[in-house]
């Protein structure tokens, strides 16, 4: 997972992910620190509690991960109306001043209309590498920020989306088609285990969409499974509509 921790005390303790080597559990933290401890059943366990803990007391870094992101979402846009702003006001000045010398001295031989515009897009030029940069260079810096952001507050999506359905995920996971439009390097994930299952270490290697294909997939199964047992309710309680719905049907509805 993405560091969650709010001050250097806190990213001491953090967990970023584990693997386990030579009969070896190697855990990384969130400040670079890589901690080894003999594996154990025992010890997997407790790691992989504590990593699921910092997914649910991330509350507070996410809110302020979100007013963050609402701050350098407005200062891209005002580097980008700045930039937009000086180019017109330099282009259009440009087209006025060329469009005003063809008319007052149409026919004059001081000076042609191709010299003048020679040193008119010089004098464009001069003024946008002048006044361009600055703004362009904000903007750019504003939008790398939210990109970061926002894939930190997609990987605590993901890892509370996993939390909330990790029974059903692990219960269902074996069966039919569940790993449907899943990618590859998530079936390998779980194929190459013993016995096939998820955690949420596992869910560094993967997308939010793997999490929510799978979901839908069990959604499939189980409707399909209620058709060929003759078990639906009048009132279906799903619909093929459903199927197809873009909605937020993992956290509004439980399959058992």
């Amino acid at each position: 997972m993405q560091d969650y921790s709010l001050n250097d005390q806190e990213a001491n303790q953090f967990i970023i992910n584990y693997e386990i080597k030579d009969n070896k559990i190697e855990i990384n933290y969130a400040n670079g620190d890589i901690k080894e401890i003999n594996y154990s059943v025992d010890n997997e366990k407790r790691i992989l509690e504590e990593m699921e803990n910092q997914v649910q007391n991330c509350q507070q870094f996410k809110s302020k991960q979100e007013k963050t992101l609402g701050k350098y979402r407005k200062k891209n846009a005002k580097a980008w109306f700045y930039v937009e702003l000086f180019l017109f006001s330099i282009l259009g000045g440009a087209l006025g001043l060329t469009l005003v010398y063809s008319i007052l001295f149409m026919g004059s031989t001081l000076i042609s209309i191709p010299e003048i515009l020679k040193i008119i897009i010089s004098a464009t030029s001069a003024l946008a590498a002048i006044l361009v940069p600055y703004p362009l260079g904000k903007a750019v810096a504003s939008k790398l920020k939210i990109n970061d952001i926002e894939a930190t507050l997609e990987d605590i999506e993901k890892n509370e989306l996993f939390l909330e359905n990790k029974k059903k995920i692990n219960k269902n996971i074996k069966k039919g088609n569940c790993l449907d439009n899943v990618a590859q390097e998530t079936k390998e994930i779980i194929i190459d285990k013993e016995n096939p299952s998820l955690n949420i270490n596992d869910l560094d290697k993967m997308q939010l969409a793997d999490i929510e294909n799978i979901l839908l997939n069990i959604k499939r199964n189980k409707l399909l499974n209620l058709k060929q047992e003759n078990d639906l309710v009048e009132d279906n309680l799903f619909t093929p509509e459903e199927l197809t719905k873009d909605e937020e049907y993992t956290r509004t509805k439980s399959l058992n």
